[in-house]
């Protein structure tokens, strides 16, 4: 895994794209460190990209970097605009104290009395380090992915599994992931497309192609969740082979949804 890269973005983010000039850019400049390494773009199996905020200031070579510290601005006194806050974030990372100082600075402008901030002190979602016996019910290699992807919320995954036994199975290709997350990230973690599921609510697809059958498991899985037709599923289908360098895209056919939980 080789990574970060940026480079700017001009025009609106759902124009945003990863260009074949790019990846011949950063191919270079690891091809200048690594001459002996040979990587070419036959030998990328997935690319990941998103936007982010840009500094005002520019480095040496003239080229925008990305912005180190949030953005944030009480209009009250730059504009004369009282009752308007604007914020920026810039990563996960800084995302709770940029929270909590936007928070105070409402609370502030409101009268509102402000409690202690407790998010520096309270454990993320399915980090309070108590744990679920799954020793039994799941191959090891199954509990420990459960275990590092959701911690002590595991049981959430288990009790779709236990009403549904279909989905304690793992999805084709994948040794770890079950079909239950891919219901669990639709109900409870507002997945809406394929691409939610196999790249952002799963591991199904951040090292590689997963295979067409797991895409259409998944995508049969998901329409009886999101009652999609045939011309969606096709859609959604194409989207994730889209962002796989080399691979074919996928012949349109219709996946039959009945019987699948929530249809």
């Amino acid at each position: 895994m080789i990574g970060t890269y940026y480079t700017p973005h001009r025009g609106a983010p759902d124009s945003a794209a990863v260009e074949e000039r790019e990846i011949e850019e950063f191919l270079g400049g690891i091809q200048a460190v690594l001459p002996e390494g040979s990587i070419s773009a036959k030998d990328i199996r997935c690319m990941h990209f998103g936007l982010l905020p840009m500094d005002s200031t520019s480095d040496r070579r003239g080229v925008p970097s990305p912005a180190s510290k949030p953005w944030f601005c009480d209009h009250a006194r730059r504009d004369g605009m009282e009752g308007l806050v604007s914020v920026q974030g810039v990563k996960y990372t800084t995302a709770r104290a940029v929270a909590e100082r936007t928070v105070d600075c409402i609370s502030n402008k409101l009268g509102v009395p402000r409690n202690t901030c407790r998010t520096g002190m309270t454990p993320i979602f399915g980090g309070d380090g108590s744990n679920s016996d799954m020793s039994g019910i799941f191959p090891e290699t199954v509990i420990r992915h459960l275990a590092r992807n959701y911690g002590s919320e595991s049981s959430r995954i288990m009790g779709y599994a236990a009403q549904h036994p279909e989905l304690a199975r793992t999805v084709a290709g994948s040794q770890e992931v079950l079909r239950a997350e891919l219901v669990h990230g639709i109900r409870e973690e507002m997945a809406q497309s394929l691409g939610d599921l196999v790249f952002r609510r799963t591991d199904l697809g951040t090292t590689g192609y997963p295979g067409r059958e797991s895409l259409d498991e998944c995508a049969r899985l998901a329409a009886g969740e999101l009652g999609w037709d045939a011309q969606r599923i096709s859609h959604e289908l194409e989207a994730v082979v889209r962002s796989y360098p080399g691979t074919a895209t996928l012949p349109t056919r219709q996946i039959a949804t009945v019987g699948e939980p929530g249809s």
